[in-house]
């Protein structure tokens, strides 16, 4: 497998965002211009209409020593970070964050849950097919007959999913899922990959499916 590129790295962790200021000492104005201005971001809320907690309030393109930041959104109940470096550099920028709000309120906020989404662009020999020999007879005879109906040869290769059971679950994990890079020729054998995992476990678990798929 060789890695093109990590598209995304996310966390989400879900914590009490009136427990930064747990007093009210701070204007929200305020407090927000110091994140801003501790990660250098380039677009932060500036009018009242984007205070809204509820919906997020989103700060864009920082940094925090060598790792960029794409985004950071504060919600009611959590802190979602996004990085296109690893989902680690992503829970570095939240253990800065949180030493902060310690050391300026002598509080150690801990998050009760955490979500996290990885999505990454490799290049691999193996066919997804290649699981069952039933699946690439299905996905000839799907191309046979659209080459037919189109007058040109039309290709179909599998795309796999894996959905978790979310009818019980407050949070809902998002699916795994390997499939083509969309807009890119089969032949170039590139797909596109999203697991709600971190970043390292979604490139040894794709790692572990291509060596399954190669024996």
């Amino acid at each position: 497998m060789e890695l093109i590129a990590i598209s995304l790295a996310r966390i989400v962790a879900f914590l009490e965002i009136q427990a930064f200021d747990p007093r009210g000492r701070t204007s929200t104005p305020k407090g927000l211009k110091r994140i801003s201005e501790r990660y250098s971001f380039t677009k932060s809320p500036q009018a009242f209409e984007e205070f809204n907690f509820e919906k997020g309030v989103e700060f864009f393109v920082g940094k925090f020593g060598e790792i960029n930041i794409d985004k950071l959104t504060l919600y009611t109940d959590g802190i979602a970070i996004d990085t296109r470096s690893s989902t680690d550099d992503c829970e570095a920028v939240l253990a800065d964050l949180l030493g902060a709000v310690h050391e300026e309120q002598g509080i150690a906020l801990q998050p009760s849950r955490w979500m996290h989404l990885s999505n990454l662009i490799f290049r691999s020999e193996v066919k997804l097919a290649s699981m069952h020999q039933a699946l690439q007879a299905i996905a000839n005879r799907v191309a046979l007959a659209v080459s037919k109906d189109f007058r040109q040869d039309v290709h179909f290769d599998l795309n796999v999913f894996w959905g978790a059971d979310v009818s019980t679950l407050s949070l809902k994990p998002s699916p795994f899922s390997i499939e083509h890079r969309v807009n890119v020729p089969f032949a170039e054998n590139t797909y596109f990959s999203a697991a709600p995992l971190r970043t390292t476990e979604h490139r040894e678990l794709l790692q572990q499916f291509e060596a399954a798929l190669r024996t």
